[in-house]
């Protein structure tokens, strides 16, 4: 535990801060911008005829989960539930600091998890293979596919990665975590890339 704190402080003090609450007041500010630039990203994304035939099409090859629109419609639900979740003042925010952080942290899981799957469906399907595949992806199914693991890489992928560094900052600020586990996919600042899984003490 102590070393997340060690780390917060070290970015705290590195950005001149002159408080800790300073410190994660920005923090805050950084999840609900990024959740508002992810769930409007999405949104645009799905409200483009071209994007949302080749999410189509991509689901009736089989290169997509089916559900692969309503999983993008669940991103940016879930960044309104972030937004609704830490929009209260951190003041207000401590009184119920850990029910609210469990939720928040399941969100950006859940958001960081659907994130990877589908750039790695975008991947095969861009390929000029895929494994478990009977036939190799056609050339108008390569092009839609890597048009969108671009945009996936590219566009949402760092926006989800400075959501979850921030929101894991917040975390540790304001909690004592009792335990996490950690996998693939989120930044954390004295670690290469890890998705939280967050356990809080009594």
């Amino acid at each position: 535990m102590g070393r997340g704190r060690e780390i917060v402080a070290v970015g705290k003090q590195s950005e001149g801060f002159d408080s800790y609450e300073g410190f994660l007041r920005l923090e805050r500010e950084r999840v609900l911008g990024n959740a508002s630039q992810i769930g409007a990203a999405v949104r645009s994304l799905l409200a483009g005829n071209e994007p949302e035939k080749a999410l189509a099409a991509l689901a009736e090859e089989e290169w997509l989960p089916s559900d692969v629109i309503e999983r993008l419609d669940r991103i940016a639900e879930l960044c309104d539930l972030l937004a609704t979740l830490l929009e209260p003042t951190l003041e207000n925010l401590r009184e119920e600091a850990k029910p609210t952080l469990l939720a928040a942290s399941s969100a950006a899981q859940e958001i960081t998890t659907t994130q990877e799957e589908l750039t790695e469906a975008f991947a095969q399907a861009s390929g000029s293979a895929s494994a478990g595949a009977s036939t190799p992806p056609t050339p108008a199914t390569q092009s839609r596919a890597a048009w969108l693991r671009t945009w996936f890489q590219e566009t949402l992928r760092p926006l989800v990665k400075r959501l979850s560094r921030s929101l894991w900052q917040i975390i540790v600020g304001m909690t004592n975590p009792q335990s996490w586990t950690l996998q693939g996919g989120v930044a954390i600042p004295w670690l290469a890339d890890a998705r939280i899984s967050v356990t809080f003490g009594p």
